[in-house]
Parts: structure tokens; sequence; C-alpha cells
């Protein structure tokens, strides 16, 4: 993911919410771009949630999450 300017994030963010913005940018990087299962769930509530109606997939806090992210997302992780 690449860095954002004040400009483009939008230079009105309290710091509560610039904390968010860095731990989602976080997120997204580890989940989708090094494909580090570990690191993701870090980014993570113990009681989060994914819940994918369309194809009935996902899980419940981070156990599920671990097994439903190195299925879906991860795969070389599980090795």
């Amino acid at each position: 993911m690449t860095k954002r300017n004040k400009r483009e994030t939008g230079a009105n963010l309290s710091a509560a919410q610039e904390v968010l913005l860095k731990l989602w940018e976080e997120h997204v990087r580890h989940e989708f771009t090094t494909h580090h299962t570990e690191d993701t769930l870090a980014t993570m509530v113990e009681d989060a949630y994914v819940n994918h109606i369309p194809v009935l997939t996902g899980g419940v806090g981070k156990k599920e999450l671990r097994e439903f992210l190195l299925q879906a997302f991860h795969p070389a992780d599980a090795a």
C-alpha cells in the first residue's frame, strides 16, 4: 500500500482517526501484500469476526479467523 499525504487522507483527521487509519493500512498490508496470517491477526481484536454471506465463509474469534485466513488468503502460511 502506498503512503498517502495529509491532503489525500484528509487533513482534518483527529489523532484517534489517524491511529485507526494506520491500523487499517497495516491490516490490509498484511492480509493482501505480505500474506502473513499472524501479523494480520495482530491487527484485530480478540472477538473479531468475518462473515462473507454470499459464500458462507468466515469465522468468529482469532482461532476461527486463523483457519479462515490460512485457507482463503494465506495458504503458504499453513505449510
